[in-house]
């Protein structure tokens, strides 16, 4: 199976009725391994074994920092903008590679301001609490170059049907903590996160992080 524009996706996370929420993956409902099988685009069709890292583009909404590492059920606020596979042989700098890819469209939407909408239920039968981000063309913009730069490795989206056109941006609740319809949410901390270090399902861990902060200070060094 080919997602939009020719990426590869993983069919264990788009079978109908699964009731996962847009950026969500199977695994975080899950205490094994990785989605290790897929459709590989040019395979003839035929199912394939193999290694996957599993990764996730996000806009952290609470402070955090690099090389932060936190438990699987307390993440922080934010919103997912892709969660994707790849191939464990790709590269073992994968995590550099992106990064360059994405760094520039990053950096080019630190600081875009965003407002909380209503908020909806995910999942199935909508039991997972969201607020919706309202549409922004920086945040929407920011998501489909994030996804060239997945396409750009090779990798599996993990919510195919929920991206690009179809994308909705959203915070999750968690632990009580939401934010309030009318808020306004600063772009202020876009990261590149491991959802399983050294091969660990309980961990994440944040690869990279880009911060409005950080930019500020090198723009006045210049």
């Amino acid at each position: 199976m080919v997602g939009a524009r020719g990426i590869g996706i993983c069919a264990r996370d788009v079978r109908e009725g699964s009731g996962f929420a847009p950026g969500m993956c199977a695994r975080d409902r899950e205490s094994g391994p990785g989605c290790e099988r897929g459709f590989v685009p040019g395979g003839r069709g035929q199912w394939q074994t193999m290694p996957m890292r599993n990764l996730i583009w996000v806009a952290f909404t609470e402070p955090v920092s690099q090389g932060l590492v936190f438990p699987r059920s307390d993440w922080p606020l934010h919103i997912t903008l892709l969660r994707f596979d790849v191939g464990a042989d790709v590269s073992a700098d994968v995590a550099d590679v992106l990064a360059n890819l994405a760094e520039a469209p990053v950096k080019g939407a630190l600081g875009t301001r965003l407002w909380v909408g209503e908020e909806a239920g995910f999942g199935h039968l909508g039991s997972i609490p969201v607020s919706l981000i309202e549409r922004n063309p920086l945040l929407q913009g920011l998501h489909e170059e994030i996804v060239e730069a997945a396409a750009g490795v090779g990798a599996r989206i993990a919510t195919p049907n929920y991206i690009l056109e179809n994308y909705r941006p959203h915070i999750s609740h968690h632990d009580g903590k939401r934010p309030k319809p009318g808020d306004v949410v600063v772009l202020d901390q876009v990261a590149l996160v491991d959802m399983a270090p050294e091969g660990d399902h309980s961990i994440r861990r944040i690869l990279r992080l880009w911060t409005q902060e950080a930019q500020s200070l090198r723009k006045g060094s210049s």
